[in-house]
């Protein structure tokens, strides 16, 4: 009967353990960044603000600086606006409001830095002085 006993409580440790690690890793990456700011364009990249992403996985160490990053944009990466339509680089600019969906799950604790991805959309103009 004991040798069940520290079976079942091994199995329960295990399955716990698994768990956790589990939740640790789905929460150490990111595979979406909701909404940011875009502070550059050119051809091939978006240079957007990710300090709340960063700050998010920080919560004791917080940077109020601003920390740039760069999604690259490739012929796979996906453009839009909130409807769906197909945009190009040409329609996003400095101020826009955009959400980037990553071509992988990237871990934060890494830094973001650049990352590649898979699609960008449009979720508000700048406002125009």
């Amino acid at each position: 009967m004991t040798h069940r006993k520290n079976v079942a409580l091994l199995v329960a440790v295990a399955v716990i353990i698994v768990g956790l690690v589990g939740y640790l890793l789905l929460h150490a990456f990111t595979r979406e960044i909701d909404e940011t700011v875009v502070y550059g364009v050119s051809s091939d990249a978006i240079e957007f603000d990710c300090t709340d992403e960063m700050n998010k996985w920080n919560p004791g160490d917080r940077n109020d600086m601003a920390i740039g990053c760069t999604a690259r944009i490739s012929e796979d990466t996906t453009l839009e606006d909130l409807s769906g339509n197909k945009l190009s680089m040409d329609d996003f600019s400095h101020g826009d409001r955009i959400r980037i969906v990553l071509a992988r799950p990237y871990n934060i604790r890494e830094g973001l830095g650049s990352v590649k991805a898979k699609k960008v959309v449009l979720l508000s103009r700048a406002q125009k002085d």
